[in-house]
């Protein structure tokens, strides 16, 4: 990912004033299962559940 992309992330989802980190993606499965792909965007399209099945088809999650 290129390094400017990053950054935006981290200004809109971890700086910013508005709390945007409850809206992470990425946040959200952490709280979850206490790790996160690096296919997880923190705005990606896909639910929860859908990420959480993608993970554990690929390391067995046990929730």
């Amino acid at each position: 990912m290129p390094e400017d992309t990053l950054l935006r992330y981290k200004c809109f989802y971890c700086l910013g004033e508005e709390k945007q980190w409850k809206n992470c993606n990425r946040f959200t499965i952490i709280e979850e299962v206490g790790f996160c792909q690096d296919f997880v965007m923190p705005n990606s399209l896909l639910t929860k559940e859908q990420i959480l099945v993608r993970m554990n088809q690929k390391f067995s999650l046990v929730r």
